[in-house]
């Protein structure tokens, strides 16, 4: 792996590998990645695939990125796809923004895309999968809507990473105390050498 890609995933590394009890197992386990652009440079889920033999599920909703993340050999399932913010299917619009990021946008401009969103459950019912180790949830703003529509009563999530620049944080904190998860870590981390950034809450779920 790069040393680009190393230095980018180094922080979600550390505090969810490293976190002693966080995972059962390191080995053969199950990500969930909403927002990984071209599927290497910005993903948070590539070095549990080379490192561990992780398997996952990749959603990604601009199209030019998903024909990347398509080239990228990666082992999991795709989806050029949007995880809804309601408990339906839609299709919306959606802005390029700079850096290469997409965001939702509740105004059709010329330079807008159209996207299919389905419900996170929904989709995970799909690919027959109720079980994640880890899901990382990177959105440009959407994070606290989608977080609402997911029943976790009916998928075990162990570890989320969230990113929070856009969002209500107490709220975003509030939902997933109530939800049963514990606030492990904050990540605050730019590195301006490979225009990367992370600014991410790492949710544990809590032991019965």
């Amino acid at each position: 792996m790069s040393k680009k890609i190393t230095a980018c995933l180094v922080n979600i590394k550390k505090s969810i590998l490293n976190e002693e009890g966080t995972f059962k197992s390191t080995w053969n386990g199950f990500f969930v990645e909403a927002g990984g652009l071209d599927g290497e440079r910005s993903s948070n889920t590539i070095w549990f695939e080379k490192k561990y033999g992780w398997t996952g599920f990749l959603i990604e909703m601009d199209p030019s990125y998903y024909l990347q993340l398509r080239g990228k050999n990666r082992q999991c399932y795709t989806a050029n796809a949007c995880i809804s913010s309601t408990n339906f299917p839609a299709m919306v619009p959606f802005i390029e923004m700079r850096g290469g990021n997409t965001a939702i946008s509740s105004k059709v401009s010329k330079k807008s895309l159209d996207t299919m969103c389905f419900p996170f459950y929904s989709m995970m019912l799909a690919i027959n999968r109720t079980k994640i180790d880890y899901f990382s949830l990177d959105v440009e703003g959407q994070e606290l809507a989608v977080l609402k529509t997911i029943p976790f009563d009916k998928l075990d999530i162990s570890v989320l990473s969230v990113e929070y620049v856009h969002t209500d944080k107490e709220q975003l904190k509030n939902l997933m105390k109530a939800k049963g998860y514990t606030l492990a870590k904050t990540l605050a981390y730019e590195n301006a050498k490979i225009v990367q950034w992370s600014f991410d809450y790492i949710f544990v779920k809590n032991k019965l």
